[in-house]
């Protein structure tokens, strides 16, 4: 079971790194009560296959990646993708925010936070 420090929402599911209530990192019932760094929304986007590429770049610099993303299908709209959101730790965020916005063009639709 994996929980959240911050607002205490708990999940069977072993896949999830973040809180989907709130955006804080889960953590394990082994892995105690270690200190957990604060995670910031860096980018957000509507297309799965952009976050995930953005993703594996900042990774392959060392940066661990988060992605939340929120299925709103069930609110009629002209598109069926919803809202995705890429989050690092606080301290790798100036840095993340920086590769971004050498690698991605304002018009694709993005929004660097």
């Amino acid at each position: 079971m994996k929980k959240c420090e911050s607002c205490g929402y708990e999940s069977d599911d072993l896949n999830p790194e973040v809180c989907p209530e709130c955006g804080a990192a889960l953590t394990s019932e082994n892995e105690g009560n270690a200190e957990q760094e604060e995670l910031v929304v860096i980018y957000t986007c509507s297309r799965m296959y952009e976050a995930e590429m953005i993703k594996a770049n900042l990774e392959s610099g060392g940066v661990t990646t988060y992605i939340i993303s929120y299925d709103i299908s069930a609110i009629p709209s002209v598109s069926d993708e919803g809202l995705i959101q890429i989050l690092v730790n606080e301290s790798d965020s100036e840095a993340a925010m920086e590769y971004i916005k050498t690698i991605i063009n304002q018009e694709d639709g993005g929004e660097v936070e």
